[in-house]
């Protein structure tokens, strides 16, 4: 399966509510770059990863571009970023 296949299956998996399968496409030492605005801004390393709404809880839609690197077919790193071009200078 490719890198772009795996990222697409993730993605599947969520939309239907189904994170048990995550774990399968992430690397242990998987890094979660969040951008300096997010709540929990920083670099997050492992399979554990958190979020919820500090104050309301109310659905949030948020519209961002994803890099996905993978290695040896497993995601090592997520970056999330405001615009397109700022993933595509990112990804070099």
């Amino acid at each position: 399966m490719s890198g772009i296949d795996r990222v697409r299956a993730l993605y599947a998996d969520w939309a239907r509510g189904d994170f048990s399968t995550t774990r399968g496409y992430l690397a242990p030492d998987v890094e979660w770059h969040q951008r300096e605005v997010a709540i929990e801004p920083g670099v997050r390393r492992g399979h554990v990863v958190r979020g919820r709404g500090k104050e309301t809880g109310v659905p949030l839609e948020l519209r961002q571009v994803v890099l996905w690197t993978l290695q040896d077919g497993l995601v090592t790193r997520v970056q999330w970023f405001d615009t397109r071009a700022e993933a595509e200078a990112a990804s070099g």
